[in-house]
């Protein structure tokens, strides 16, 4: 009887272990489809943003330059104006849409509730040259040995 009992814990133990993998796979895909989504993204709204400043440097080098009517420098200015708020859109907007992915990376399908987080114990705070069972201070010399006066640099020779 006790056998047959640990043969059922056995096999719902690895129906678990099963479901977990399967669970981790699937947020394995859905991560993997949102960091691509994410570079896509991010290759789009550089592309953009790269021609918007290309368009500002091209309407405040006409604005500036001398000969040209003063309508048309209006009509640059405008362009300048409208091609900063563009910009300015462009990136406000891929910050969303980048802040979304990450969300959804985070905590989309088969993410960690805060109770299946791991215990999040407080870090000792030390040097990371430093082992664990080494203390703060440097190693002290016995009381009977003196410690050696510190070191002299020679006077270099003027080569002149």
């Amino acid at each position: 009887m006790e056998l047959g009992k640990l043969h059922q814990e056995g096999k719902k133990i690895e129906a678990d272990k099963m479901v977990k993998l399967l669970r981790l796979e699937h947020r394995h895909a859905n991560v993997g489809e949102s960091i691509r989504d994410m570079h896509r993204t991010v290759n789009r709204a550089e592309t953009d943003a790269r021609q918007y400043r290309e368009a500002i440097a091209a309407a405040q080098q006409a604005v500036f330059e001398r000969g040209i009517p003063l309508a048309e420098k209006q009509v640059y200015l405008q362009a300048l104006e409208l091609c900063t708020a563009r910009l300015l859109d462009n990136h406000v907007s891929s910050g969303d849409i980048l802040t979304n992915h990450i969300d959804r990376v985070l905590n989309g399908a088969g993410a960690l509730s805060p109770d299946q987080l791991p215990d999040q114990r407080p870090r000792q705070n030390r040097p990371s040259n430093q082992r664990p069972n080494q203390g703060s201070s440097q190693r002290q010399k016995p009381p009977g040995q003196q410690q050696s006066p510190p070191r002299r640099r020679r006077p270099r020779p003027n080569s002149a």
